[in-house]
């Protein structure tokens, strides 16, 4: 990994981090705390397995992509990290191509057979003020065998497999 995209990824997530750690002390809903105290234990583990110059799985290159994305818009440059964050972007790009989910045409983990995955989905939800005025049902952003990537929550889904 390049010195450049490995700065821009342990700024993006540590830059993200702030952000939320801050929403802490606002009025957010105990929910929203919560999911905001998740996603930071989840960046400090990617950033220390960047750091260690550990493989980044798809749902770390996808945390990675959202945290960058508030820079990736910045048209005006405004911190300066533009240009990183489009350099970023393409290697994103780039890793994510390579760890296509491999599955057949019948949904069979190409790797193990398995016809058990994982899907994350995202929705949008577009709020002016308090009020979804708009809702943009999500997209798959990645799908993982549950065998094989998830080997401790596999026997709970096994029976799937007969």
């Amino acid at each position: 990994m390049k010195k450049v995209i490995k700065g821009q990824i342990l700024f993006v997530l540590e830059d993200d981090n702030e952000l939320m750690a801050a929403a802490l002390d606002s009025d957010l809903d105990e929910e929203n705390k919560e999911m905001n105290r998740d996603l930071i234990q989840e960046h400090e583990k990617i950033i220390r397995k960047v750091e260690a110059g550990e493989e980044l799985t798809a749902l770390d290159l996808q945390l990675i992509h959202d945290a960058n994305e508030i820079h990736l818009n910045d048209q005006e440059n405004v911190a300066e990290h533009h240009e990183q964050a489009v350099m970023l972007d393409e290697w994103l790009r780039a890793q994510k191509a390579r760890q296509k989910p491999a599955f057949d045409d019948k949904g069979r983990c190409l790797e193990c057979g398995s016809k058990v995955s994982f899907a994350d989905v995202t929705d949008t939800l577009v709020f002016v003020g308090e009020e979804i005025v708009k809702r943009h049902d999500g997209d798959i952003t990645n799908r993982n065998c549950v065998k094989c990537n998830h080997p401790e929550q596999y026997p709970e889904y096994e029976g799937y497999d007969g």
